[in-house]
């Protein structure tokens, strides 16, 4: 598990050793906080299969129009919510149950997410 909540940089010493890949499993599992693309880059360059994440809250205050959802959220980042492939490594940002700052979700329904793993 590698947490980076509001980090924007992080030396590329400290990065290695939070994704060093040792393992020789079927399945490689990054689990973090949040969507970084930093992180999600390097996860997936050290051979990751499913980067697991959340943080965003699915948007928690999403305005929907035809084409195109706006959130606070998309300041921050572009994974919001859902499934993202990057090659062969899956990433899931999940909405999770919870809220942030405001007390509300709207258009953002709250989530449990259940993975199935299978070889």
């Amino acid at each position: 598990f590698a947490t980076n909540t509001y980090v924007e940089t992080i030396s590329e010493k400290v990065l290695d050793s939070l994704t060093i890949n040792k393992s020789n499993a079927d399945i490689r599992i990054f689990l973090t906080h949040q969507p970084r693309e930093f992180m999600i880059e390097k996860a997936f360059e050290m051979n990751y299969d499913l980067y697991l994440c959340g943080h965003t809250h699915g948007g928690q205050i999403t305005f929907l129009f035809p084409f195109y959802n706006l959130s606070p959220t998309l300041i921050e980042t572009p994974y919001m919510r859902g499934e993202f492939n990057f090659g062969k490594m899956l990433m899931v940002v999940t909405r999770g149950l919870g809220m942030s700052l405001a007390p509300v979700r709207y258009n953002s329904t709250p989530e449990i997410t259940i993975i199935t793993l299978a070889k």
